[in-house]
């Protein structure tokens, strides 16, 4: 599997090498394709004028207030990050960060040692508290956070403040509506996501890889 990120985490005055991986598991991918050839769909790259582009002829580009603004691909590249390809965690919060936050995720491992690596996502279980910083990633500075789960080290991208829409706010209720729901917590309460995730399979998966699977047989 090959890692994500590769760099550096700053706590303090220590500076810790490690590697990023993706999460989940890509272990069923649909694409699209001819039924008769079952060869794979491909598509032409138009512009809204009709007419067919080749790659050179495509940049990028951002819709503000309605209009269409193209960025070329060398105007990015200097407005990226110049600082190094690191993770400077420079603050410690109680427990993990709020999931509303929370926009990618990565599998943390040690690259080389793992002795430092380990004291540190120890310490932070033990004392049930989350790093926060940023990470250059991609050339961009992200908010970020490292934490511990189950023995294992991972790593969340996090929006700004500034990104998050504003939502719906609940208001305390007493009387018989809340009782109702306060009963219904009470008798469906498992105690940990933990131990309720270990109840759960992706059956919709299973049942197509095992159609997949007979039906490759069935070809051969």
């Amino acid at each position: 599997m090959r890692a994500l990120w590769k760099g550096v985490l700053s706590v303090g005055i220590s500076s810790i090498p490690l590697k990023l991986y993706r999460v989940a598991k890509n272990n069923l991918r649909f694409r699209l394709m001819c039924r008769e050839h079952k060869e794979l769909v491909h598509y032409k790259k138009m512009c809204g004028k009709g007419e067919e582009l080749s790659n050179d002829e495509i940049v990028r580009g951002a819709i503000v207030n309605h209009d269409n603004i193209a960025v070329e691909e060398e105007v990015l590249e200097t407005l990226k990050s110049t600082a190094p390809k690191k993770i400077v965690i420079d603050r410690f919060i109680e427990g993990k960060p709020p999931i509303p936050y929370v926009k990618k995720s990565f599998v943390v491992m040690p690259d080389n040692s793992q002795e430092e690596l380990s004291a540190l996502f120890y310490s932070m279980h033990k004392s049930n508290v989350s790093g926060v910083g940023v990470i250059v990633y991609r050339g961009r500075e992200e908010l970020c956070s490292i934490y511990s789960h189950n023995n294992s080290a991972y790593l969340s991208l996090l929006h700004f403040e500034e990104e998050m829409e504003k939502s719906w706010e609940w208001s305390a209720i007493d009387g018989e509506e809340a009782s109702i729901m306060e009963k219904l917590i009470a008798a469906k309460k498992v105690g940990s996501f933990g131990n309720y995730i270990k109840m759960k399979k992706d059956d919709f998966t299973l049942r197509v890889m095992r159609y997949i699977e007979a039906k490759r047989k069935k070809n051969d």
